[in-house]
């Protein structure tokens, strides 16, 4: 008497391999995609956050202005990351220096009237240990008329550019063309920031900075470009 056949065949078994094969590699494909989506997700929300933080800052130092103290404009296109030492020599600010990219503008402020005691701000970008960003000195509180140690309060800042509003000429000029403090009423600030490491898929961005654009560095990184303007008097 026979007894019927049990188990499966080699053919059977071939063919549950390669669809288990197939749904393997599939599964892997959708997870490795899932986790750069999520990758991508969380680089967006970690550069809009630190947009939102670099505009605030400005925005909230700038609106204390009483006067500009010593402006200048890039002397270098960007992207151009290369550190120069700038020294300042104003009459009411005691000698001093930072490190700054040429590629970006910088700006000194007193956040004091002129009958009160200094209180000096300035912006710049430079480059710490833990990398390129934003920074800012400003007044020591024991010798005012002294600027204290630079801090980098936003990573990731690659691009710093300021304007200055004449209301008289009706126009917002860069440093280079200002050759009377006393007659500006505003300021105008952009941050140009960067994502802390490439995208698997980077878009071409596409970004003007106050009607010109900004030739981009192909690197994969995500950039966000944040303006705003603050007024030392009403608005005109």
């Amino acid at each position: 008497m026979k007894h019927p056949h049990s188990g499966f065949s080699l053919i059977e078994v071939l063919v549950v391999t390669l669809v288990g094969g197939l749904l393997l590699v599939a599964s892997t494909q959708v997870f490795t995609q899932l986790v750069q989506y999520q990758r991508q997700q969380m680089q967006t929300l970690r550069l809009t956050e630190r947009t939102r933080l670099a505009e605030l800052a400005l925005r909230q130092d700038l609106s204390q202005a009483q006067r500009i103290l010593a402006a200048a404009s890039a002397t270098r296109d960007y992207p151009d990351f290369t550190e120069k030492t700038v020294t300042l020599n104003h009459p009411t600010l005691s000698s001093s220096s930072f490190e700054h990219f040429p590629s970006s503008d910088w700006l000194v402020i007193n956040r004091h009237a002129e009958d009160q005691e200094a209180d000096f701000s300035l912006w710049h970008l430079d480059s710490k240990t833990y990398g390129q960003g934003l920074a800012h000195k400003q007044s020591q509180s024991d010798q005012a008329e002294q600027l204290g140690h630079s801090q980098t309060l936003i990573q990731g800042a690659e691009l710093l550019r300021f304007r200055y509003y004449r209301p008289d000429s009706g126009r917002w000029l860069n440093a280079d063309q200002v050759s009377d403090w006393t007659s500006i009423s505003g300021i105008q600030f952009a941050v140009l920031l960067a994502s802390s490491v490439p995208l698997s898929r980077p878009k071409q961005q596409q970004i003007q900075l106050w009607g010109e654009p900004l030739e981009l560095p192909e690197d994969g990184r995500l950039r966000q470009l944040v303006t705003g303007s603050v007024y030392l008097e009403q608005p005109p």
